[in-house]
């Protein structure tokens, strides 16, 4: 699983600040993996109850 958030999802909960570090931490994991499916130009966006990271 490339997602931080998704991986540790239930094993290590963590607080709102955990979760943006985590948010953040993914992009450039899921951006690598769009990457490599040949998606150049795929943008990653991650909203946390409506508001963008």
């Amino acid at each position: 699983m490339t997602s931080q958030l998704a991986a540790l999802r239930t094993s290590a909960p963590v607080g709102p600040f955990g979760l943006i570090a985590r948010a953040r931490g993914d992009v450039e994991r899921l951006q690598t993996v769009l990457d490599s499916f040949g998606y150049y130009d795929g943008k990653i966006t991650i909203t946390i109850d409506g508001v963008r990271l």
